[in-house]
């Protein structure tokens, strides 16, 4: 499995390959995301038996699952269950490290109590699937800005984050109860990606219950410093997203959810955006990291090269900062 090794200036790292990075339709001679997502519904194991084999290619050996099409119920499909699927990876020397689940059905949860216990249901079935497929750690998104709050400007209400914290420690009990611990993937323009919230989100919730998957790429999008959020909250964190980001966008609707499009708009490959790699690195190496890697972009052309070129750009720029400091 891979692993990369930094010497003096900057953590190992257990890299993970995140599915999300293999969802352009054109990788797979399609169309449109419709066309992607019919095929996977139709054929689930022949789509997952393609995936496995395309993240084969970039020598990495662990897996994130992520929203469908590639999700943990169409991996129960394809396999047959939790205990089907670490069994169908163990055979390619592959090994399952994660999942994650939308943090959107949480806004109507908050709301309604039906749907709030369909939110907890979910939440049980995923983390049992887990559990059976040898994998202790859930991620979930957090809840949209524009949505509870009306507009993606203002100063996240502290009602808001008192609400957001009790669900999100509500699906963590469940998990910690199947032994997955939950962590919160930041995701811009969200109630938990800006400094402050990441912040006022870790103050609200128990340590050792509630963890933290940083995304660098939504930090920086969302005008944040990914090093600070990794040097205030390192031992929360479980895993992290390593991508980059050019920045902030500057055409952004004053209410309203902002897509995901609009997002991946602005991602990029590790080096080529605005991304303070060498602190982010610094950061880790300030204490013990034994969380996860992993190596994401959003639906790109040419995931293999992608996956490959995150690592490559890690083991090369952490020699560069280890033989600066060598020289100091």
């Amino acid at each position: 499995m891979t692993r990369a090794t930094a010497g003096r200036g900057g953590p190992d790292l257990d890299w993970v390959a995140q599915v999300i990075t293999f969802y352009a339709p054109s990788f797979w001679g399609l169309d449109s995301d419709e066309q992607l997502s019919e095929y996977a519904r139709s054929a689930p194991r022949e789509f997952f038996d393609r995936l496995l084999d395309a993240i084969a290619q970039t020598g990495v050996r662990r897996i994130e699952l992520c929203m469908a099409p590639g999700d943990w119920q169409a991996a129960r499909e394809a396999f047959g269950g939790g205990a089907a699927t670490r069994a169908a990876l163990a055979g390619r020397d592959m090994v399952l490290t994660g999942s994650y689940q939308s943090g959107w059905p949480l806004e109507e949860a908050l709301a309604d109590r039906s749907a709030r216990v369909r939110a907890l249901d979910n939440v049980a079935r995923h983390a049992d699937f887990l559990h059976d497929a040898g994998v202790d750690l859930m991620l979930t998104g957090p809840l949209r800005r524009g949505t509870v709050e009306g507009s993606i400007f203002p100063r996240v209400s502290d009602a808001v984050l008192d609400d957001t914290a009790e669900i999100i420690s509500e699906l963590a009990t469940i998990t910690a109860q199947r032994g997955v611990d939950l962590a919160i993937h930041t995701e811009a323009y969200s109630v938990v990606c800006r400094e402050e919230d990441i912040d006022r989100i870790m103050a609200r919730t128990e340590e050792g219950l509630v963890y933290l998957c940083p995304d660098s790429g939504h930090i920086t999008l969302d005008g944040g410093d990914v090093a600070a959020v990794v040097r205030s909250h390192l031992p929360r964190i479980r895993s992290m997203h390593w991508k980059d980001c050019i920045g902030p966008r500057m055409d952004l609707p004053a209410s309203g959810a902002v897509t995901h499009e609009m997002m991946m708009e602005q991602f990029r490959r590790m080096g080529k955006g605005a991304v303070d790699w060498e602190g982010v690195i610094d950061a880790f190496a300030q204490g013990r990291f034994a969380g996860y890697a992993v190596a994401e972009i959003d639906l790109a052309p040419d995931p293999i090269g992608d996956v490959r070129d995150i690592i490559d750009y890690y083991e090369d720029h952490v020699s560069a900062i280890s033989e600066r400091s060598a020289d100091a």
